[in-house]
């Protein structure tokens, strides 16, 4: 199923990041002249309307590629909403199935709040203190958190005054075009490169345009609902997005071979390969300091070659199976 519109909340927060961390986010492959005026436009008008204290939510974090908007609002966002006051309603009740003393663990990506082992409850603020963020930044999640529904009414208040900034797009064509059968073939098979199998026809998925950035292309599983969710690129082409996503794909392989050339973060993969262990006993096996074990750890977590999860009062790392395995499948590929 193919959305008739772009989505608000997506699409007015995407400008206000692009406008708040001074990217342009222009394509190469970009084509179409008067599409990307518009959007340059719009950015500018983004940039120019933004006042200082909203600013600080869409920065984008040090050390990891999101904001404070993202995480508070597209982590608890299921994407069915058609207006701001049903996005704000999703939004807060999701956040309001958890309680904050008893949060599922998490990490930060580039979409907000990733949260693991929903089943093993946990202290927010244990996750919280291995995150990669500095003290800083953990302060304005941890209050933004203690403030949750005050927060996210200021936010999706603010994107529903910005929307009046975006730029209006003829979609006739784009839609035709992403409704072709070879298309979705073409689709079919790129999905497949990313790991994710569609049975049959495309009905389980919502494909949901945006114009914010023309190379974007994602895949997430919405977890309260079977439904997949495709968000794509305005002027974007099915060939083009497989080389960013291979150049993407080569970026994070280059990380993990890094991380492997490093004696210390080796011998901790290898130590947690077949069981999990908390951070004081791999400092003690590995005779170093646990500041100097997080530091490891922390590169591997972001890496995504570690999984956390909590048992009591005690946080364990094991490896990522997956991860590690895909990249092995990667490399095999590369030299056969």
């Amino acid at each position: 199923m193919i959305r008739k519109h772009f989505d608000p909340l997506f699409e007015t927060l995407g400008y206000c990041n692009l406008a708040v961390n001074n990217e342009n986010s222009t394509s190469k492959e970009t084509q179409d002249t008067e599409t990307e005026a518009k959007r340059q436009k719009s950015i500018q008008l983004f940039r120019e309307n933004m006042p200082e204290n909203m600013q600080v939510y869409f920065r984008t974090f040090a050390n990891v590629q999101s904001n404070l908007a993202n995480c508070l609002l597209l982590s608890f966002y299921d994407c069915n909403a058609d207006d701001f006051t049903q996005a704000k309603e999703n939004i807060l009740n999701r956040f309001h199935q958890y309680s904050l003393s008893s949060f599922p663990a998490f990490s930060i990506t580039e979409r907000g709040f990733n949260f693991e082992n929903v089943h093993e409850q946990c202290p927010f603020t244990d996750s919280l203190s291995i995150s990669e963020l500095n003290d800083e930044e953990r302060y304005q999640v941890l209050s933004a958190f203690m403030n949750f529904d005050n927060v996210v009414t200021q936010l999706i208040d603010f994107l529903d005054h910005m929307h009046s900034y975006l730029p209006s797009f003829d979609l006739n064509s784009f839609y035709e075009y992403w409704s072709q059968p070879e298309t979705q073939k073409d689709l079919r098979d790129y999905l497949a490169m990313l790991g994710v199998q569609i049975d049959n026809d495309f009905d389980q998925l919502e494909i949901i345009p945006v114009s914010y950035a023309p190379f974007i292309f994602s895949f997430s599983m919405n977890d309260t609902d079977t439904k997949g969710l495709i968000t794509i690129g305005f002027t974007q082409d099915i060939k083009t997005m497989i080389v960013v996503f291979s150049e993407k794909k080569s970026s994070q392989n280059e990380k993990i071979l890094k991380l492997l050339s490093d004696p210390s973060k080796y011998a901790i993969l290898k130590m947690i390969k077949t069981k999990a262990y908390y951070g004081a006993e791999i400092a003690k096996a590995m005779n170093l300091k646990t500041s100097t074990i997080s530091y490891h750890l922390n590169a591997c977590v972001d890496a995504q070659l570690v999984h956390v999860h909590k048992v009591e009062n005690k946080i364990y790392f094991e490896l990522n199976h997956e991860t590690f395995n895909q990249f092995i499948q990667t490399l095999k590929s590369d030299f056969e």
